[in-house]
Protein backbone atom coordinates (compact mmCIF):
# COMPACT_ATOMS: atom_id res chain seq x y z
CA UNK A 1 0.00 0.00 0.00
CA UNK A 2 1.70 3.32 -1.23
CA UNK A 3 -0.21 6.33 0.73
CA UNK A 4 1.46 9.64 -0.76
CA UNK A 5 1.52 12.88 0.54
CA UNK A 6 0.67 15.51 -1.90
CA UNK A 7 2.07 18.83 -1.66
CA UNK A 8 0.95 20.76 1.29
CA UNK A 9 -0.41 18.25 2.75
CA UNK A 10 0.87 15.35 5.69
CA UNK A 11 4.49 15.94 6.12
CA UNK A 12 5.46 16.72 2.71
CA UNK A 13 7.08 20.60 2.05
CA UNK A 14 5.18 23.49 1.46
CA UNK A 15 5.17 24.91 -1.72
CA UNK A 16 4.46 28.93 -2.61
CA UNK A 17 4.03 27.77 -6.50
CA UNK A 18 0.30 27.72 -7.41
CA UNK A 19 -0.65 24.34 -9.02
CA UNK A 20 -3.47 22.33 -9.55
CA UNK A 21 -4.65 18.91 -9.57
CA UNK A 22 -3.19 17.85 -12.61
CA UNK A 23 0.33 18.46 -11.60
CA UNK A 24 -0.54 16.67 -8.45
CA UNK A 25 -2.03 13.75 -10.65
CA UNK A 26 1.37 13.73 -12.43
CA UNK A 27 3.39 13.85 -8.73
CA UNK A 28 1.41 10.52 -8.13
CA UNK A 29 2.15 9.03 -11.55
CA UNK A 30 5.73 10.15 -11.48
CA UNK A 31 6.43 8.22 -8.00
CA UNK A 32 4.66 5.12 -9.61
CA UNK A 33 6.53 5.19 -12.33
CA UNK A 34 9.70 5.26 -10.17
CA UNK A 35 8.73 2.59 -7.96
CA UNK A 36 8.13 0.51 -11.24
CA UNK A 37 6.20 -2.29 -9.79
CA UNK A 38 4.04 -2.47 -12.47
CA UNK A 39 0.49 -1.88 -13.29
CA UNK A 40 -1.52 -0.77 -9.86
CA UNK A 41 -4.68 -0.96 -8.45
CA UNK A 42 -5.59 2.69 -7.54
CA UNK A 43 -8.13 3.96 -4.85
CA UNK A 44 -8.72 7.35 -5.58
CA UNK A 45 -11.08 9.19 -2.80
CA UNK A 46 -12.43 12.81 -2.82
CA UNK A 47 -9.57 14.69 -4.53
CA UNK A 48 -7.20 11.76 -4.97
CA UNK A 49 -10.39 10.29 -7.25
CA UNK A 50 -9.90 13.66 -9.31
CA UNK A 51 -6.22 12.64 -10.12
CA UNK A 52 -7.27 9.31 -10.29
CA UNK A 53 -9.37 9.95 -13.50
CA UNK A 54 -6.49 11.84 -15.08
CA UNK A 55 -3.87 9.07 -14.15
CA UNK A 56 -6.10 6.43 -15.79
CA UNK A 57 -6.48 8.75 -18.64
CA UNK A 58 -3.30 9.75 -19.21
CA UNK A 59 -1.21 6.99 -18.01
CA UNK A 60 -2.93 3.71 -18.20
CA UNK A 61 -0.18 1.80 -18.64
CA UNK A 62 0.47 2.55 -14.78
CA UNK A 63 -3.22 1.55 -13.50
CA UNK A 64 -4.57 -2.27 -13.47
CA UNK A 65 -7.78 -1.01 -11.75
CA UNK A 66 -9.25 1.71 -10.68
CA UNK A 67 -11.37 1.82 -7.72
CA UNK A 68 -13.41 5.82 -6.99
CA UNK A 69 -14.93 6.63 -3.68
CA UNK A 70 -16.19 9.52 -2.59
CA UNK A 71 -15.43 11.79 -5.75
CA UNK A 72 -16.94 12.86 -9.13
CA UNK A 73 -14.87 13.01 -12.36
CA UNK A 74 -14.99 17.07 -12.66
CA UNK A 75 -15.70 19.24 -10.01
CA UNK A 76 -19.11 21.78 -10.63
CA UNK A 77 -19.33 25.63 -10.04
CA UNK A 78 -21.63 24.51 -7.54
CA UNK A 79 -19.03 22.33 -5.70
CA UNK A 80 -16.54 24.81 -5.78
CA UNK A 81 -18.65 26.93 -4.42
CA UNK A 82 -19.51 24.72 -1.86
CA UNK A 83 -15.81 24.01 -1.40
CA UNK A 84 -15.21 27.48 -1.16
CA UNK A 85 -17.72 28.63 1.57
CA UNK A 86 -17.07 25.63 3.45
CA UNK A 87 -12.55 26.91 4.08
CA UNK A 88 -14.59 30.56 4.53
CA UNK A 89 -16.63 28.97 7.34
CA UNK A 90 -13.64 27.01 9.20
CA UNK A 91 -11.43 29.66 9.15
CA UNK A 92 -13.67 30.94 11.34
CA UNK A 93 -14.32 28.83 14.31
CA UNK A 94 -11.53 26.91 16.28
CA UNK A 95 -10.45 23.62 14.79
CA UNK A 96 -11.95 21.66 17.32
CA UNK A 97 -15.43 23.03 16.68
CA UNK A 98 -17.77 20.54 15.45
CA UNK A 99 -20.10 22.04 12.21
CA UNK A 100 -22.79 20.82 10.75
CA UNK A 101 -24.28 21.18 7.41
CA UNK A 102 -28.05 21.46 6.04
CA UNK A 103 -29.64 18.18 3.69
CA UNK A 104 -30.49 21.19 1.21
CA UNK A 105 -26.40 22.29 1.35
CA UNK A 106 -25.58 18.77 0.84
CA UNK A 107 -28.34 17.93 -2.06
CA UNK A 108 -27.20 20.90 -4.36
CA UNK A 109 -23.38 20.36 -4.43
CA UNK A 110 -24.46 16.29 -5.77
CA UNK A 111 -24.63 15.55 -9.68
Amino acid sequence: IILPDNRDAGRSSSSSANYEIVDLADDLADLLAFINMGPMHIIGHSMGGFMSFYIAAKYPELVKTLTLCSTAEKQTDVGVAYLSARIQLMMGYPADNQMTIDRASIVSVMD
